[in-house]
């Protein structure tokens, strides 16, 4: 299944999806969402921080900034030249670089590994960027997956209909899928929303239920969801219309993230005070 990750900061966003191909070649694919910037090295490793951290010599080093995530020290097991720094997008030759990305574009970076269990964190050292500095020493972890996510919209007081539950199990995604909140908002208002009759725009909050693992007696893990504790944070939303409703969503997901991590040892109890 492929890895994702995220990194935005004011002027810039971008998503990173790591995957293998059918010949066992691995990449990282960046996406550009909002700005541009000039990437010039990318950096990876695991969650295991202890050891010596990888660097690139000069401009190309993730001192500082790119040494943090959160408030942890991180460590680089590898890192990757992609291309010399320079002003703006074009070469030496004034071509116009293919490391230089705009929002909409992409670029696809080989990695040297054997697996994507290797990855846990990834950095991206970019120079020409759109944002206030110039520059970033971006630093991500991999997007939460998330086993269901359902869809409330409340019924009208004074008539009591148009209420609705709706819930989207991970196995209902498409294939190709890794269990993001995107996927299940796309499938929500492409498959569930027409299907039942109601719109995207009734949305009135989102429950994300993460099932905590629990393994049988030879080791593995326990797939019926139905007898297993789950946890479900339940966020709510302003009413989401049009193109904007899953880029929303993500904003509320991204937004809510940190206070996610916070209730996890609480089951079954709604998240309160998170209404953007």
């Amino acid at each position: 299944m492929p890895k994702t990750f995220t990194y935005e900061e004011e002027g810039l966003a971008y998503e990173v999806t790591f995957s293998e191909d059918e010949n066992g070649n691995f990449s990282a694919r960046i996406e550009m969402l909002e700005g541009a910037m000039d990437v010039n090295a990318v950096y990876f490793g695991d969650d295991d921080y202890s050891g010596e951290s990888e660097s690139l010599r000069g401009p190309l080093n993730m001192n500082g900034a790119g040494s943090r995530l959160g408030d942890e020290t991180v460590q680089w097991d590898d890192a990757e030249w992609v291309s010399d720094p320079g002003l703006g997008p074009l070469d030496e030759n004034g071509e116009i670089k293919e490391s230089y990305i705009t929002e909409g574009q992409t670029l696809e970076v080989e990695l040297d590994i054997e697996s994507l269990d290797e990855i846990d964190i990834f950095g991206v050292r970019a120079t020409s960027t759109t944002t206030e500095s110039g520059s970033i020493k971006g630093v991500s972890e991999e997007d939460p997956e998330f086993n269901k996510v359902a869809f409330f919209g409340e019924a009208d007081p004074s008539t009591g209909e148009g209420g609705f539950a709706e819930y989207v199990e991970q196995e209902s995604l498409p294939d190709g899928s890794d269990g993001s909140f995107a996927d299940y908002a796309n499938y929500f208002e492409d498959v569930v929303a027409p299907e039942q009759g109601v719109s995207v725009s009734d949305v009135d909050s989102i429950g994300i239920f993460e099932v905590t693992p629990v393994l049988d007696e030879n080791g593995n893990p326990v797939l019926d969801y139905e007898n297993v504790p789950q946890e479900e944070i339940v966020v709510k939303c302003p009413g989401f219309t049009g193109g904007f409703f899953i880029q929303n969503l993500c904003d509320v997901i991204k937004g809510v993230h940190a206070c996610i991590e916070c209730v996890l040892h609480f089951l079954w109890r709604p998240m309160a005070d998170c209404a953007m």
